[in-house]
């Protein structure tokens, strides 16, 4: 029940970046994984940066549970032991690995071997440290059903222990609080999830940029549709500075559909056109003119979000080109609902016009 209760938290840590306080992940705040904040932990950048080591989402969870002390040394000891019978059947190159890989488990290692055998370093009996492994077995069978579905594996559990060395310390600036506005929400540094299709958080996190529920009556449902999800809010946002830029009579950006997907293209400032690149690729880009801290993953699926507001008639094609539906556009600056959109977005959409205005600027080819 109680390793039940871990994984639920670290999955919600995995999605939505807080998740309410569990006494038992302790041991992930002493490696400066979480922190904890007004009764909850949030993830750090030393979390995102360890997640992107990974390709499957249940091995970097597994991994973590790997940091917890008394099961990591329980896992030295099962390696130890394949590397003992290695030794035995002579295979050199499997010992070579063993030692080339866990550097960092050296003096671990060591312990195992001294706390059993001493100083007999030339009879090292098996049935010792199987002994040993049999009495903690009990303890972990949850844990090792969860990561091994059965006792621990020998490679897998090298590999667990492999990636936990990698785990290293990134300078972050603070966390700021979320706050109301769209302009406070996407601040630099901000957290953000990639998680395009997240089930909407019911109370406003407290760092982190992830869909939550906002309860405001507006009389267009499409801007209902957009509030509570950051990532429709933020392709508005580049919808609404495409706007401006045409009503200046200025064709400066473009984002084409074609075969292949969204297309951004741009007009430089010599009026000669060129192509970024995809929508997905255009709007990370942007995430780390802004230091945004992207999780779990490094590349959110914009283009689908595209297209969802192309769905609800939120994004119009025409002319293969994407914009916004023109009576949209309008009750943004005419109506009482649509008017918070405008004013608490001017920071945002200035950065997103000054990033633009930078790109346009640019020799061709050396966008990316």
């Amino acid at each position: 029940m109680i390793l039940k209760r871990t994984i639920q938290t670290l999955e919600q840590l995995f999605y939505y970046g807080e998740a309410s306080l569990l006494e038992d992940l302790r041991f992930l705040e002493q490696q400066n994984l979480i922190y904890e904040r007004d009764q909850r932990w949030v993830i750090t950048a030393d979390w995102i940066h360890f997640c992107y080591s990974f390709s499957q989402d249940k091995d970097f969870l597994n991994a973590l549970l790997c940091f917890k002390s008394d099961y990591q040394n329980y896992l030295i000891h099962q390696v130890v032991l394949t590397a003992l019978r290695m030794n035995d059947s002579e295979d050199i190159d499997g010992l070579v690995e063993f030692v080339d890989q866990l550097p960092c488990f050296a003096n671990q290692t060591l312990e195992v071997l001294d706390e059993l055998y001493g100083n007999r370093t030339n009879d090292y009996d098996h049935s010792l440290l199987e002994k040993k492994i049999t009495k903690l077995q009990p303890t972990f069978r949850e844990y090792d059903d969860l990561l091994f579905n059965g006792p621990p594996v020998y490679q897998k559990a090298i590999y667990y222990l492999k990636c936990i060395q990698t785990l290293t310390r990134i300078k972050a600036n603070e966390d700021k609080v979320l706050g109301e506005t769209i302009d406070e929400q996407w601040k630099p540094w901000r957290k953000v999830s990639t998680i395009t299709d997240l089930a909407l958080n019911k109370s406003q996190p407290l760092v982190v940029l992830v869909p939550f529920l906002i309860d405001i009556d507006f009389p267009d449902l499409r801007f209902i549709q957009i509030v509570s999800q950051p990532w429709r809010v933020l392709l508005l946002m580049f919808g609404i500075v495409r706007g401006q830029y045409e009503a200046q009579g200025i064709s400066a950006i473009r984002f084409q559909s074609t075969n292949e997907g969204v297309k951004v293209r741009l007009t430089s400032t010599k009026y000669k056109e060129t192509e970024f690149g995809s929508l997905n690729e255009f709007i990370v880009a942007f995430c780390r003119k802004m230091d945004y801290q992207l999780f779990p993953h490094k590349i959110p699926d914009i283009e689908k979000v595209l297209s969802e507001l192309h769905d609800r008639n939120i994004f119009v094609i025409e002319g293969r080109e994407y914009r916004l539906e023109e009576s949209l556009e309008d009750k943004l600056y005419e109506s009482v609902a649509g008017i918070p959109f405008i004013t608490e977005s001017r920071y945002l959409r200035k950065q997103i016009e000054s990033w633009i205005d930078e790109l346009r600027e640019r020799e061709w080819g050396t966008f990316v």
